[in-house]
């Protein structure tokens, strides 16, 4: 698949969905340890411009890495974030909103103590829908960044969390009403906390996960 960031060997992926009784298709081509390189949704085509492969770390959740070297100069406040199926908590933290398939959803991440927070207000998901819903995260230190993913998903009426792949211990996650509020314990604090992207996707029964909403920052 040729786009202008280069020419990559991909994975097409086809997916359709409907909200609210209007329909939505799209085709995403993947490359393997880049990501998503080129989509058309709806008619409308998004292309990778440019890729810069990061450098290695193996740095944990909450520890400064060194994949991007970008110096933070002020703090994000800490918020009182309790994790209860309410947003009613994240009234003074910024939040993103974007729309898919005539839904609107919010977001926005937060420092709480030596916890992350984060929410995705407007999901159109309970716990009974077998839904996988993750956030990747970029954690600014002094000295550099570090990108985490934190998966999440549902199973009868249970919401189980992992991240980068292993369980986190005192992770913390409530679906409820549309609003889905996270909370995990990090090593180290980090300065900033950047959501880069959001994105669920849903079995409908095949083994196969469809996706139904994706986020991603400017």
């Amino acid at each position: 698949v040729a786009v202008p960031a280069g020419s990559y060997d991909c994975w097409k992926v086809i997916a359709t969905a409907t909200f609210n009784g209007h329909a939505s298709s799209e085709i995403a081509w993947y490359a393997e340890n880049v990501g998503l390189v080129k989509r058309l949704q709806d008619g409308e085509l998004w292309e990778l411009t440019s890729y810069e492969p990061p450098a290695p770390s193996s740095a944990p959740m909450g520890s400064p890495g060194s994949v991007e070297q970008m110096v933070v100069t002020e703090s994000m406040p800490q918020a009182a974030i309790t994790v209860d199926g309410s947003a009613d908590d994240w009234t003074d933290i910024p939040r993103i909103a974007f729309s898919y398939a005539s839904v609107t959803q919010e977001v926005a991440a937060a420092l709480s103590g030596n916890n992350i927070a984060l929410l995705l207000n407007g999901c159109p998901f309970s716990v009974s829908d077998t839904v996988l819903v993750y956030f990747k995260l970029r954690l600014s230190y002094r000295d550099g960044d570090n990108r985490h993913t934190v998966d999440l998903w549902t199973s009868g009426s249970v919401l189980y969390g992992m991240t980068d792949g292993e369980a986190v211990s005192g992770l913390e996650a409530v679906l409820s009403c549309g609003v889905l509020e996270v909370k995990l314990p990090v090593d180290q604090v980090p300065a900033q906390v950047t959501l880069d992207e959001v994105a669920c996707g849903m079995d409908l029964g095949d083994g196969t996960l469809t996706e139904l909403f994706r986020f991603v920052s400017p």
